[in-house]
């Protein structure tokens, strides 16, 4: 079976940032298939040969030892004993793909402490909220504290934050929270632009809203061009029918008007010798 294979490009810097992305997710998709096969046995599509490259490589030591160190990092009480493992209330959903469906939903893309609370945070038995662990409590009242004092003057006045206000207070709440690369609460790494900008909210998802829409801008323009251009050219079909028939036309009359002057031109027995001249015969 032959399959052909299909290229896209996309303009400018676009085209990088895609192919990057598209590298990213297929690894994860890669590796999450890697690990259903090694719990669940192997696939019926995949050969002997390479099951058994696999099973060798899952059986090393080194492969081992990285499984057991993940395992006790996962379970590990980074908010203190008794704390229990660090845990967030929206699955396997990333805080990315979390922060998009609230902008869909809302139209605009929400604050780091706004996220923070959806993702931490779950209903109990008696119907309130409550957090879903002891460090993500720690965090969530370090907020708190910092908000009240800052939604507020000297004179007690109250001031309302904006959304860089609660991201900055956001990011100086997890700092004593946060424990070797990783930010907490965020999923991203402390060297990334993240940790360094406050003011930046989902800067990359705004700015690729904001280029469907000029793109969106830019489509619509030139279907408009496109109406105007059919219609020059259907007005130009039109006069050219038309000019064809009017030269149609043209030529028949003057057509019948040739025939018109032949028929007046010769006599009416056509042309012949006239007999009175003619000699007569002996």
């Amino acid at each position: 079976m032959n399959f052909r294979i299909k290229y896209y490009e996309w303009e400018g810097v676009w085209n990088g940032i895609v192919k990057k992305l598209w590298e990213q997710l297929a690894g994860k998709r890669y590796s999450d298939m890697l690990h259903r096969w090694r719990k669940g046995g192997k696939p019926a599509f995949v050969s002997d040969e390479v099951w058994q490259s696999w099973q060798h490589q899952w059986n090393d030591a080194s492969f081992q030892l990285i499984r057991e160190r993940q395992s006790r990092n996962r379970h590990s009480e980074t908010g203190g004993p008794g704390s229990g493992m660090s845990r967030r209330g929206c699955g396997s959903i990333s805080l990315a793909k979390h922060a998009r469906r609230i902008e869909m939903r809302e139209g605009a893309p929400p604050s780091k402490v706004r996220l923070f609370h959806d993702t931490h945070m779950k209903r109990t038995l008696e119907g309130s909220h409550d957090y879903i662990d002891q460090r993500a409590r720690q965090v969530g009242e370090k907020i708190q504290e910092l908000i009240a004092t800052e939604s507020q003057d000297e004179s007690g006045n109250p001031v309302p934050l904006s959304k860089e206000d609660e991201n900055r207070i956001f990011l100086q709440a997890i700092e004593a929270s946060s424990h070797g690369r990783y930010m907490y609460g965020t999923g991203r790494n402390k060297s990334s632009n993240f940790a360094s900008d406050a003011s930046t909210s989902f800067t990359s998802l705004e700015v690729a809203h904001q280029r469907i829409k000029e793109l969106e801008s830019a489509q619509s323009q030139l279907q408009e061009e496109a109406r105007e251009l059919r219609s020059n050219i259907q007005s130009s079909n039109e006069w050219r029918l038309q000019t064809e028939e009017m030269m149609r036309h043209m030529m028949e009359q003057m057509m019948e008007e040739r025939e018109r002057f032949r028929a007046v031109q010769l006599p009416p027995d056509g042309p012949g010798i006239d007999q009175t001249d003619s000699p007569r015969g002996v």
